[in-house]
């Protein structure tokens, strides 16, 4: 299943999903076992033993983020939340893939933002060449909200008055510390606007790649 989980989060909103799903027919690593490859292939680090407490320290956020589970058995999720402000999600996934790939998954965000109104950003080529899909969602234009309505658990906002919803992608291609093995890794942030780094995502396919994530 590879990335393709946290692709279809996709569906609906961007345009990503259409050209990967055929791209990806990889086993899962996110637990940190791989049939890809050589049996002499290294192993890959398992998402679902990094700390939370590192995470929210590497995105400079302010919300503890615990894991919470492993969707589609391909990703991993951690989730924190501050009372008056929404839950925060941090989703990490990271496979073994070729410089092509990530080259098709870089237009096809390029596209998405520009169907979707959001920004795209090629953040870095090299080694590692790294993207970023990011959307700032508010509530102006929308009704008013009821003075009784309460905050809802996460966003985007349905009323003018609730805060700001924040989402950044970020995506890179590079060499995995300590191995010769080319990855791509791909992490994605939901927060209320100001929890966490404006390059948060960005910071943090890098931590993955040079495993300050353990």
């Amino acid at each position: 299943m590879g990335l393709t989980g946290l692709l279809r989060r996709y569906r609906g909103r961007f345009v990503l999903l259409g050209v990967v799903v055929l791209l990806f027919g990889l086993p899962s690593l996110a637990t940190g076992s791989s049939k890809h490859g050589s049996a002499k292939s290294p192993k890959l680090p398992a998402c679902r033993h990094f700390s939370g407490k590192t995470i929210k320290k590497l995105i400079y956020g302010d919300t503890d983020l615990h894991f919470k589970g492993s969707p589609g058995g391909d990703i991993c999720a951690f989730l924190g939340h501050l009372k008056g402000r929404y839950q925060m999600a941090v989703n990490v996934a990271l496979e073994p893939g070729s410089e092509s790939l990530f080259l098709r998954l870089e237009a096809s965000a390029e596209k998405a933002a520009k169907d979707q109104g959001a920004t795209f950003k090629i953040v870095k080529n090299g080694n590692p060449a790294i993207f970023e899909y990011s959307q700032i969602q508010s509530g102006s234009g929308l009704g008013m909200c009821s003075p009784a309505k309460k905050l809802p658990v996460t966003g985007p906002p349905s009323c003018n008055g609730e805060p700001s919803w924040w989402h950044q992608d970020a995506w890179a291609y590079g060499t995995l510390k300590g191995t010769k093995t080319k990855i791509i890794v791909a992490t994605e942030i939901y927060a209320e606007l100001g929890d966490a780094g404006s390059n948060s995502a960005v910071d943090l396919t890098q931590d993955v790649l040079s495993k300050k994530l353990k």
